[in-house]
């Protein structure tokens, strides 16, 4: 399973896999990225089933990024890890297509309860 994670904060990269290597529900292939337009770079090239992104990036937003994966009609599970937490903006992240926002600082197990469903999802097509 491939995920892709997508942050401009090395720091915030570095506790979110942390997150995901304590997850252990399934061997997970993890790749890092510091923005959306070298995030696109290594979907195109590695094709991951998962994004993980933040919302607040220079250059191209997380919920740029998002669009751009829906208009290219990829089949990847996106969700966000953000300081994002006002209702319309989330709102807006799921009618674009994320699967869910998870508001920063979170705990790891917050995390897994809300990526469990996309690997499990992408399990099953596989």
């Amino acid at each position: 399973m491939k995920i892709l994670v997508v942050d401009d904060s090395l720091a915030m990269q570095a506790i979110v896999r942390r997150g995901l290597d304590k997850f252990g529900y399934k061997t997970l292939d993890i790749r890092q990225s510091s923005g959306a337009i070298d995030a696109l770079e290594i979907i195109d090239e590695w094709k991951p089933e998962i994004v993980l992104s933040d919302w607040h990036m220079p250059e191209v937003s997380g919920l740029e990024l998002l669009k751009e994966i829906r208009k290219r009609e990829l089949p990847i599970q996106t969700g966000f890890v953000t300081t994002v937490n006002e209702e319309e903006l989330i709102a807006q992240a799921i009618e674009c297509g994320a699967c869910f926002v998870l508001s920063k600082p979170f705990e790891d197990e917050q995390l897994h309860k809300a990526i469990l469903p996309l690997v499990q999802g992408a399990s099953e097509s596989e």
